[in-house]
């Protein structure tokens, strides 16, 4: 039980960028950025250059926001997500609700017109994690994590809505499989090192979290 717990609060706190969107169901229809593109550092790095400068005139945007703060997570700048997430949740306190709760759907039908949007597809995948639906959240992250396929921060957030649907095993894989694409993401071996514990291993266990570290300063930073 230990265990989980330990696993459960870091996986919390890798994510904690999506934790503000509790609200977040009420997003307006999405920001249409780049084109349907194959991922990778260079295009999340020309979307983020895109957005900021659309967040200088509209500062309070909501859907540039959200597209900011996936941007950020998918470079693993947590910080900046954490804070987007933040302002996000703020914006969306209104009187009314903050608008339209059916705004999954809605991404859901443009992603139907724009197979393969890799925008839509985390979008998708941290609304579904925002409304604790693991299944479909995962869903969405593994078909990113196969777009997106030289990077590491997708699977590391599918294998924490895998763990949270009772796959161990899959989780693992995920995190393997984030490792092998970045051997010096720290936090991947955080939540493989607990992932190892919760299976027994203890021994490789304490290897990864040696290596996890600086991550875990890092996490308890944003508390």
């Amino acid at each position: 039980m230990q265990n989980r717990m330990r696993w459960k609060w870091v996986g919390l706190g890798l994510i904690l960028l999506a934790l503000a969107l509790v609200g977040a169901a009420f997003l307006p229809v999405p920001l249409r950025g780049l084109a349907e593109a194959s991922g990778g550092e260079a295009y999340w790095s020309e979307l983020l250059r895109e957005v900021e400068g659309q967040l200088k005139k509209q500062p309070e945007e909501r859907e540039l926001l959200f597209t900011y703060a996936v941007a950020t997570a998918n470079l693993g700048r947590l910080d900046d997500s954490v804070r987007a997430f933040r302002q996000l949740e703020n914006l969306t306190r209104l009187p009314d609700g903050g608008g339209d709760p059916l705004s999954a759907e809605v991404y859901e039908a443009q992603l139907a017109a724009h197979p393969g949007d890799l925008l839509l597809l985390n979008k998708l995948a941290f609304l579904y994690y925002a409304r604790e639906e693991y299944g479909a959240a995962s869903r969405f992250f593994r078909q990113a994590s196969q777009l997106d396929s030289s990077n590491e921060w997708p699977r590391n957030y599918l294998a924490y809505c895998l763990y949270r649907t009772g796959d161990l095993d899959g989780a693992l894989s995920a995190l393997e499989e984030a490792l092998a694409l970045n051997p010096h993401n720290s936090y991947t071996h955080l939540l493989l090192g607990l992932a190892y514990a919760e299976k027994g291993w203890y021994l490789k266990s304490l290897q990864e979290l040696a290596k996890g570290r600086r991550a875990l300063s890092h996490l308890l930073s944003f508390q």
